[in-house]
């Protein structure tokens, strides 16, 4: 209980305070407070006790464990408070690479990933600091680098002879460690942290590599028998490391270890696979979504979009409401993928249309770009409605037989109502509102003006949504909004 009052949200030590204005200050070139190297080690220790606190709760409660959340997100920060004010605490391990895997299992991915974008380490490290990122193709493609500096370990036997020779060094029988002997290099080849490697020391190094770009190749495919042995052996390796590595390394390929085993459960592939469960046929389409989404590094949802997904597989209609950033695209556009690519047409029907309402122009133009990227390549039309968009009753997305999405502003929708609403109906499967929030009218003078002139926008949305829900009950529909209560 003493320990997780240095975990409170929203509430710091003292000696946590003092550090994090120090950060600050070391940030923006100031002179920073007076600050003792025991003061930054203690810290140091605060934080490798409320990983092995977060690993405690994670036993006792799940791995969804709020107190264990806590936990993983202070000693994330503390450890990105102890990088920015370049105290050195750790001699091998960048502490930003122990804050970035903390983070991962607090749930805020974002903030890992913004920190290691600062990140200069190469080699073996830069690896790391790929998969931490999420960003697989990376993994391989440093991966492959590593195996062609280090080609004598790719053979049948691979790092056996490690071993061998680590039992000769505990023997006193083995003459020194030769190249290589530093760890971390930085991108630029110049070394960052030198530590000469021992036989076994470098076996985990090698055997490290070789696990995680298993995991980053087998995730992007979704193979779950190739991750399943690939995280058992990740364990395995952290669980030598408890007894010859420093605390710094220890920790590190614990963060490691754990974080691979969020990323297998949180993976795309494994995640929307619910959304194919009733429609076999379908998996290949959702496997090629979902291989395309690991290429953009997009592969491992976040908490929000899992909740996102999971309303999704089990309804279809809800509001998801998440801050700026975290990652409500992601869940329109499996809303898309369901109702338009998984889910099989009625015979003789024309393609089913998803109609994606926003408030602007310029905000219609920004998601038509987008779709169209995300789904270049599938057979589905992407066309937006909006300023200075001309159309006329042979538009051929109009008939098409092909799936579509029409993103358009409230106006130009209300238009396509009067006009042609009889075909939208018909086709419209899915509804999606960006910006849903705007249906809110504040009561000021204004707006109660606009609302009796019939030119409040917040009512024309609000009314133009309710008749297509008379027309179609049952349609699926999702509100999203970052700044609603």
């Amino acid at each position: 209980s003493d320990l997780l009052g240095h975990a409170i949200e929203n509430a710091l030590t003292a000696q946590q305070a003092r550090l994090f204005v120090r950060s600050i200050q070391n940030s923006w070139g100031v002179q920073p407070l007076i600050w003792t190297q025991r003061q930054s080690l203690e810290l140091f220790s605060d934080a490798r006790r409320l990983l092995h606190a977060a690993g405690i709760f994670e036993d006792t409660d799940g791995p969804d464990s709020e107190a264990a959340a806590s936990c993983y997100r202070r000693a994330a920060e503390l450890f990105e408070w102890l990088s920015r004010s370049h105290d050195e605490v750790t001699r091998e391990v960048p502490t930003e690479i122990l804050a970035a895997g903390a983070y991962q299992l607090a749930g805020l991915p974002a903030m890992a990933t913004g920190i290691l974008r600062r990140s200069q380490v190469g080699g073996a490290g830069g690896i790391i600091v790929a998969f931490l990122s999420c960003d697989f193709d990376s993994v391989l493609g440093r991966s492959a680098i590593f195996w062609q500096e280090n080609f004598e370990l790719t053979g049948r036997d691979g790092s056996a002879h490690l071993l061998d020779a680590a039992e000769d060094s505990a023997e006193g029988s083995l003459p020194p460690m030769p190249e290589p002997a530093e760890e971390w290099d930085t991108e630029e080849g110049d070394t960052a942290r030198k530590a000469p490697f021992s036989p076994l020391a470098w076996y985990v190094v090698v055997e490290t590599v070789r696990t995680l770009g298993l995991l980053a190749e087998g995730l992007r495919r979704g193979e779950q028998t190739r991750t399943g042995i690939a995280l058992d052996k990740l364990r395995t390796l952290a669980d030598i490391a408890t007894r010859w590595a420093n605390d710094e390394t220890w920790v590190m390929l614990r963060l490691v270890s754990a974080a691979a085993e969020r990323f297998v459960r949180n993976s795309l592939h494994r995640r929307a696979a619910a959304l194919v469960a009733d429609t076999p046929t379908a998996g290949n389409q959702l496997r090629r979504f979902a291989r395309e989404q690991f290429g953009r590094g997009r592969g491992v949802l976040w908490a929000s979009q899992i909740k996102g997904l999971e309303r999704l597989t089990d309804g279809n209609a809800f509001a998801l409401c998440t801050p700026t950033g975290s990652g409500k695209t992601m869940v329109a556009n499996l809303a898309l993928v369901k109702e338009l690519l998984l889910t099989p047409p009625e015979p003789g029907a024309q393609g089913r249309l998803a109609l994606y309402l926003v408030p602007s122009r310029a905000l219609a133009g920004e998601v038509e770009g987008k779709l169209s990227s995300e789904f270049r390549g599938e057979n589905i039309v992407i066309t937006g409605l909006y300023g200075g968009t001309d159309w006329g009753i042979t538009d051929n997305w109009l008939t098409t037989e092909t799936p579509t999405v029409l993103i358009a502003t409230v106006e130009k929708a209300e238009a396509l109502m009067r006009y042609v609403g009889r075909l939208l109906i018909h086709r419209l499967a899915l509804l999606i509102i960006d910006e849903a929030h705007q249906v809110v009218v504040a009561g000021t003078p204004r707006t109660m003006r606009d609302l009796a002139a019939h030119g409040d926008r917040s009512m024309r949305l609000e009314s133009l949504v309710s008749r297509i829900l008379v027309l179609k009950p049952n349609i699926a529909r999702i509100a999203l909004t970052a700044v609603a209560g």
